[in-house]
């Protein structure tokens, strides 16, 4: 742990000569600074770096490497996300097209996840219920590594039928263009105060931690020990009896997803129960500050009726309940795009106002937009659950065909 941390400083003091030596115009001792860096850590500042230097030899197409390299450690600055984009533009005679699908497949060609699963096998004792994992994770942190592989990986060994995932991006440690209001609704609800946050079918989950978990290093060491305990409450869930008949239909329409959720059979639950119905995106890009590229199952918008003061359905317990909902896709990107000039002003705010004074705290903006939806990997999912016990009853998931 000690050796990691020397090794990033030693890296950064290498990059900072770089950049010092780069500003004097001495190519070479920049060079030899950066490269030194990049051996070492491999970093962002770095790669850059050496970027920089050989777009100023002409040498346009290794220059592309080495910013590709820092672009997917997803350290690089906004002016460093535009540099990459302008010279992928340049050598690709102006256009951008195909740059994700470029990012996609150099991710991809040194991923690896440590979490090896087992295949979920139902015993004797399985019944209906289907577990709902809610993950509140940010792009930017390291200690939800082990969370994001063991996940992944859950998501492989079971089923639909049997697990379910939904991801609530969320501003820790740095601003993450997934999130939207759904998850800040979300961390209200649980009273959240820092991922990452894990809740299997609205009970809190924890693992003992170990290690430094800011050092993606150990973070990756905790992953099988995470993904053990995690499918180990998931088998036990799996064995409890449901609370309630819970039927979901969607489909894609011309402006948006129509649902129909109906709840039936609904036992020993109180008053406050509430049907939720959350617009999944299946796997979205972005390369975040953790190096983690592909983000799954995440939450695009929750139903909210409008004038409602919360989210959901109130359910009549006496009676079986049928509720229609239609996510208007375009208005839900719209609202997202707004998102990331609305959430930095309202929480610069709340901060300064708590803290009273002449205080000038700065949030800061995001780097990237990631508010577009792709509707071909479009998922539903729907949950009952008490608001007074925070323990959800059932849940549904649907895949969506895409649109014609």
């Amino acid at each position: 742990m000690a050796i990691d941390l020397f090794r990033r400083k030693k890296a950064e003091y290498y990059s900072q000569l770089g950049r010092a030596y780069l500003k004097l115009d001495d190519l070479v001792r920049a060079e030899e600074a950066y490269r030194q860096a990049y051996e070492i850590g491999q970093d962002a500042p770095a790669a850059a770096g050496i970027a920089t230097i050989l777009e100023r030899r002409g040498k346009d197409k290794e220059a592309l490497e080495y910013l590709t390299h820092a672009v997917l450690t997803g350290k690089l600055d906004k002016a460093g996300i535009e540099h990459f984009y302008k010279h992928y533009r340049m050598i690709h005679g102006g256009s951008l097209d195909g740059v994700e699908e470029y990012l996609d497949l150099r991710y991809r060609q040194t991923y690896r996840n440590p979490v090896k699963g087992e295949k979920y096998i139902p015993t004797s004792s399985r019944t209906d219920r289907i577990v709902l994992a809610e993950f509140f994770t940010g792009a930017g942190c390291i200690p939800c590594i082990p969370f994001d592989y063991s996940f992944e990986t859950a998501l492989t060994d079971y089923s639909r039928r049997e697990f379910v995932l939904l991801a609530y991006h969320w501003h820790a440690p740095s601003l993450d263009p997934l999130g939207n209001r759904s998850s800040d609704a979300r961390v209200k609800y649980y009273e959240v105060n820092g991922a990452p946050s894990v809740f299997l079918d609205g009970q809190k989950f924890t693992v003992e931690s170990g290690g430094d978990e800011r050092l993606k290093s150990e973070a990756e060491k905790k992953a099988t020990t995470v993904y053990s305990a995690v499918t180990s409450a998931v088998k036990r869930s799996l064995e409890a009896p449901s609370g309630a008949q819970l039927t979901l239909n969607a489909e894609q329409m011309e402006k948006g997803v129509k649902t129909v959720v109906t709840v039936a059979n609904l036992k020993e639950a109180g008053p406050d129960v509430i049907a939720h119905v959350a617009l999944v995106e299946e796997e979205v890009y972005y390369s975040g500050e953790n190096g983690l590229r592909f983000h799954p199952m995440v939450v695009r918008s929750l139903a909210r009726v409008a004038g409602a003061d919360g989210y959901g359905f109130p359910v009549n317990a006496a009676q079986a309940n049928r509720f229609e909902y239609v996510f208007d896709v375009e208005d839900i990107i719209a609202q997202n795009l707004r998102y990331y000039d609305e959430w930095p002003v309202e929480r610069n705010k709340e901060v300064n106002d708590r803290v009273g004074g002449d205080s000038e705290f700065d949030v800061g903006r995001f780097k990237e937009q990631r508010h577009l939806i792709n509707r071909s990997h479009l998922s539903i999912v729907a949950f009952l659950q008490d608001n007074k016990s925070k323990k959800i009853l059932q849940s549904a998931f649907l895949q969506l065909k895409a649109e014609n």
